[in-house]
């Protein structure tokens, strides 16, 4: 196989990575959301996922930090990915 087949699967595994961490990120803070009665964040959440980047940022505490640093880890981490793929393939 040639070594951009090789790229391509460790690109693809580490988005899946960055996504899956903004994901979990996303579902902490949806469950902190509700579990602190702060129902329209909640729902607005569940609606629309990454509402709840907002949410860490606007209520800072100990349990939101937990939940930012899944959510921004996940972010980039895509976003490191993005920038060689629009460097070099667009």
């Amino acid at each position: 196989m040639d070594a951009t087949v090789w790229l391509w699967i460790g690109a693809i595994i580490a988005a899946g990575l960055g996504v899956g961490s903004f994901f979990i990120g996303c579902l902490f803070a949806l469950i902190i959301a509700l579990g602190n009665k702060h129902y329209v964040w909640g729902i607005c959440g569940f609606i629309f996922l990454p509402v709840t980047v907002l949410y860490t940022l606007r209520h800072r505490n100990d349990a939101t930090r937990f939940c930012a640093r899944f959510q921004w880890a996940g972010i980039a981490i895509v976003a490191l990915l993005l920038i060689p793929y629009y460097r070099f393939m667009v």
